[in-house]
């Protein structure tokens, strides 16, 4: 039965691909939208709608939980001020940050000495290695689109917590 049924539509398919008889269907003037729908052809009105991609910066800030894990390990959640759960914000794809292990603290997000890196995740760990216990670390956040960079929201202010 199930054989019978796969092989039909096998068939029609094939029969499809030889005479177009759905693009037929489509380019009537006659059809309606339920021939579109009988026929699942996903074209004129009931095609997909496209995504707009937003012009206008992210102002959005980070907002930043840590636990110390130990052995080098720093649990980071990050939220957004309108989200009550750890979140990637809305028009972000992820969460970057720039961060330096050490006693002395950056004086700007711009410093060349600061790593960046991501996350796409708003709950990860920061493995930094139990050679780096006793020490701080020193960091800065933002919402980050990798698609869009230019939409990039504000780096928050600097944040401090220490290595065990």
């Amino acid at each position: 039965m199930k054989n019978n049924l796969l092989l039909i539509i096998d068939k029609t398919v094939n029969f499809d691909h030889t005479v177009h008889f759905l693009d037929r269907i489509a380019a009537s003037p006659y059809a309606t939208i339920d021939d579109f729908g009988i026929f699942n052809i996903n074209g004129g009105l009931l095609s997909k709608s496209t995504r707009s991609v937003s012009t206008t910066p992210i102002s959005e800030a980070v907002t930043v939980t840590f636990q110390v894990l130990g052995g080098g390990v720093v649990a980071v959640k990050c939220y957004s001020t309108t989200g009550q759960r750890a979140a990637i914000y809305d028009d972000a794809d992820c969460v970057q940050f720039l961060y330096i292990v050490g006693s002395t603290a950056p004086t700007e997000a711009n410093e060349d000495i600061l790593k960046k890196d991501l996350s796409t995740k708003a709950t990860f760990n920061m493995v930094l290695g139990s050679g780096n216990a006793g020490k701080n670390l020193y960091i800065y956040f933002r919402w980050y689109n990798t698609k869009h960079p230019e939409l990039a929201g504000p780096w928050s202010s600097l944040q401090t917590t220490m290595i065990l």
